[in-house]
């Protein structure tokens, strides 16, 4: 089966500064490298998805500028569809900052034309939403546009994985109608609204079972089966670029959705693993190819 995966989300310029240390407050450093990636949560999930074997639709916003026209060609060389997708003359193309520094990373983000994805275009075209096997969404666009198609999904009985990134308390009734909610482990106490009174991790996996799916940098993947909580370690692999490792799982993620959760989550930590050796966050995201090679040699070697 080849899945129908509609990512709609954001769409970055990545300007990736390479250092050897992450620089006080009041204190100037001395760039190693500075590189210019294809970017933005939603963009980095369109292709991990393509590249693992997805049909992919991936809905967002350009701006009408040289860094748009840069990330439209990437995504076209990718072969995923940009037909419903817009370019936007009132803002720039959405660019973030990177600093990386011995594998770890610091971000900032300029949203730019990201925050023209509205709920009127939703509607617009709404038959998409229908038309898909699965949704993967992020919280780069417009909160309000994120629960519409939650909301939208739900009624067509439509998955949608949701990857709250960055951060955002997550309303009741959209904690309700989406499949599957894959925080990080800064992200996952802040998701939830005050009322629940979640304190801890555990409670957030009480509350929310198995739509919970927690990511946990070299720590693994924590999940929910067979009532309690299961553990996946991180593959180990030598470190270049942590950047958009988030990203690839849940691409992965939403590609092997139908594989079931366990084989799904399996699959999307190891792609994960794969996707750090390499630097930027698209051009790190490994082909169905490299992710069976590296399960067969890492199952070899350890026997």
């Amino acid at each position: 089966m080849i899945p129908k995966v509609t990512v709609i989300g954001s769409v970055n310029l990545d300007i990736t500064i390479q250092t050897n240390k992450f620089p006080n407050i009041g204190e100037t450093i001395i760039a190693d490298q500075v590189s210019r990636f294809a970017g933005g949560k939603g963009a980095n999930q369109a292709v991990a998805a393509k590249r693992l074997g997805a049909d992919v639709t991936f809905i967002g916003t350009f701006g009408d500028d040289e860094p748009g026209n840069f990330l439209i060609d990437t995504l076209k060389k990718e072969n995923i569809d940009l037909t419903f997708s817009q370019i936007t003359k009132y803002r720039n193309t959405g660019t973030a900052y990177i600093i990386s520094s011995n594998g770890d990373n610091l971000i900032i983000v300029d949203s730019g034309a990201n925050q023209y994805i509205t709920c009127d275009y939703i509607n617009s075209i709404e038959n998409i939403l229908q038309q898909s096997d699965i949704i993967l969404l992020q919280l780069e666009i417009p909160l309000n546009t994120v629960w519409h198609i939650c909301n939208l999904s739900y009624q067509y009985n439509i998955p949608v994985i949701l990857n709250p990134a960055p951060s955002a308390i997550i309303p009741k009734e959209i904690l309700q109608k989406v499949s599957a909610i894959t925080p990080n482990e800064h992200e996952i106490l802040e998701i939830i609204h005050s009322d629940y009174q979640v304190h801890c991790i555990e409670n957030v996996f009480d509350l929310l079972k198995e739509k919970i799916i927690m990511t946990n940098g070299q720590h693994g993947v924590l999940y929910y089966q067979n009532n309690t909580i299961q553990s996946q370690p991180a593959y180990q692999v030598n470190v270049s670029d942590t950047t958009g490792a988030g990203d690839v799982f849940n691409g992965a993620l939403a590609t092997f959705w139908h594989q079931g959760l366990e084989e799904a989550v399996t699959l999307a930590n190891a792609a994960a693993s794969l996707s750090v050796t390499k630097l930027g966050a698209q051009s790190g995201s490994p082909t169905y190819q490299e992710l069976k090679y590296f399960l067969h040699q890492y199952r070899y070697s350890n026997g």
